[in-house]
């Protein structure tokens, strides 16, 4: 099986950011409460908001503002998002 390319990769995921700076705070705020190695976290990185009820609440607030002021375009997330 081919290995992924990680540079073509992160090229198109890269994208998904206008401003990568603007997560910085939400990055650590899911490092302190996930660890550097959780998916949502990680998927963070690239501009991908991971959402949903079993997440801790400060991480959640730090997407949520990230969501509201448009920063993140792509979002996957149960239906609690909806429930506010």
């Amino acid at each position: 099986m081919a290995k992924p390319n990680r540079t073509y990769n992160s090229r198109i995921f890269s994208s998904l950011l206008d401003k990568p700076d603007a997560i910085e705070r939400a990055l650590e705020v899911g490092r302190e409460w996930l660890g550097a190695d959780h998916p949502a976290v990680k998927c963070l990185k690239f501009g991908v908001a991971i959402h949903h009820g079993r997440l801790p609440n400060p991480f959640l607030r730090e997407v949520e503002l990230l969501l509201s002021r448009g920063v993140l375009k792509v979002t996957i997330a149960s239906p609690t998002l909806a429930q506010g």
